[in-house]
Order: structure tokens, then C-alpha cells, then sequence
């Protein structure tokens, strides 16, 4: 199958609400770019996934799919004021004390 750059996608489909890459091969949310501030779901499930940087680009983030992937830091999620669902089954994640302290930011979290 072909390689195919996404990160100028969000500047394309600006409006866009839902996005499902699973079993796509993505190291870095940062590889699809910052142009997704509609975003509202997101489906990374197992993707090679590692790092959640570049999350906070997607403001409006409400769910987030990243199950079985080799994330292990989840702080960057403590800025996404709207999120409300995460699947994070299956990752390198250790739930410190700190990382509980991070998702408790997530004041709209009811799903974990």
C-alpha cells in the first residue's frame, strides 16, 4: 500500500468532525498536522501510536480511540477542556500519581 501524507488533511476538510485512521501507521498525533480544530472524535487504534503530541491542537476534542499502541504519556490530554470519552486500552500507560493528577484537569472526563 502507498504512503500518504495527512497532515495538510485538516486543511482541506476544516469541518471535520470525526476521523478514523485505525491500524494506520501513526508515531505522533503531531503527524496529522494542526488544521483539525473541529475535530470531535478521533480513532488511532492500533496505529504504532507513541506519543499524544499535538493533541491540543484539536480544541474541540470530545473522544479520543487510542487503544493498543505503545503510548505511554497522557499528560498531554490535561488541556483539552471538551474531552468526555478515552480508550486508552492496550498502552505503555502506568497510571502514576501524576498522570491521575493530569486527567483530573480533564474536567468533562466521564469515560476512561
Amino acid at each position: 500500500s502507498a504512503v500518504k501524507a495527512i497532515d495538510c488533511l485538516g486543511e482541506h476538510l476544516m469541518n471535520l468532525e470525526q476521523l478514523k485512521l485505525t491500524e494506520s501507521h501513526i508515531l505522533c498525533v503531531r503527524e496529522l498536522g494542526s488544521s483539525f480544530r473541529n475535530l470531535e472524535v478521533l480513532w488511532l487504534g492500533r496505529c504504532h501510536l507513541q506519543d499524544l503530541d499535538g493533541v491540543t491542537a484539536m480544541e474541540e476534542l470530545r473522544e479520543l480511540y487510542i487503544p493498543f499502541n505503545d503510548v505511554a504519556d497522557l499528560s498531554p490530554l490535561k488541556w483539552l477542556d471538551h474531552l468526555e470519552l478515552l480508550d486508552a486500552e492496550g498502552n505503555a500507560v502506568a497510571l502514576s500519581e501524576q498522570d491521575l493528577d493530569d486527567l483530573a484537569k480533564c474536567a468533562k472526563l466521564k469515560d476512561l
